[in-house]
């Protein structure tokens, strides 16, 4: 099994290098490959951990409940969030919600320690409920930071977006067989080093004057309207 692993591991760096060498000279490639590891990050969670909470025994119904907490908890934690890093700095209230994000994820895991259905049951919600305060601003806040570092070549936050795309559909073919191969239980690992990789770039990029998520906002709207 863990040759499987690294085998599918080794074919997917290489797949990627393949990508990066031709953008690796562009001046905006760092938020490219933000871009591929939060969404990397993104698909290990969203399409895998429906399949982890049935295999804990949750029935459709628990699943359902779990999965809705995210986009309940967004109509608020997204809207605080942008305010504050309005008032202070959005950078920094990225990496502090992507961070935490980051941790609380893996901890779903130790649930499966756990005897008692119902017991399991609200760890898992408290875990969620965590989870989803501060990773429902997350794509928000690096929209942001995304606009404010390519400045005036904002007309190239496509580009950088379509990156986003490349890692969704990266996790989905590499994940999909070392899950056959390891377990449900790998997907913890794929989202924890992703995440680390994503905290490590964000932490390299350097902002412009800031933008307000309420411009940004705007901006997507006129986007979309053109």
């Amino acid at each position: 099994g863990s040759f499987f692993i690294f085998f599918d591991s080794l074919i997917f760096f290489r797949v990627f290098m393949m990508l990066w060498n031709p953008i690796k000279n562009d001046k905006h490639a760092i938020l490219k490959v933000i871009y591929f590891f939060f969404f990397f990050q993104l698909a290990s969670t969203f399409r895998f951990l429906p399949l982890f909470y049935k295999n804990l025994g949750c029935d459709e119904a628990q699943i359902g409940v779990l999965m809705g907490i995210l986009p309940a908890i967004s109509l608020i934690s997204i809207p605080i969030f942008s305010a504050i890093a309005d008032f202070t700095n959005n950078k920094i209230v990225l990496l502090f919600t992507l961070f935490l994000s980051t941790i609380l994820f893996p901890l779903n895991y130790f649930a499966s320690f756990s005897s008692e259905d119902f017991k399991k049951y609200i760890i898992l919600i408290i875990l969620r409920i965590s989870y989803s305060i501060f990773n429902a601003p997350v794509s928000s806040l690096l929209n942001a930071l995304t606009i404010n570092r390519l400045g005036s070549d904002r007309s190239l936050y496509g580009k950088q977006r379509t990156w986003g795309a490349i890692g969704w559909g990266f996790c989905y073919a590499l994940l999909g067989i070392v899950v056959d191969t390891a377990g449900i239980e790998i997907i913890f690992a794929f989202a924890l080093i992703s995440g680390v990789l994503v905290l490590l770039f964000i932490a390299l990029v350097s902002e412009n004057n800031q933008t307000s998520l309420i411009e940004l906002t705007e901006l997507d709207d006129n986007n979309n309207n053109n």
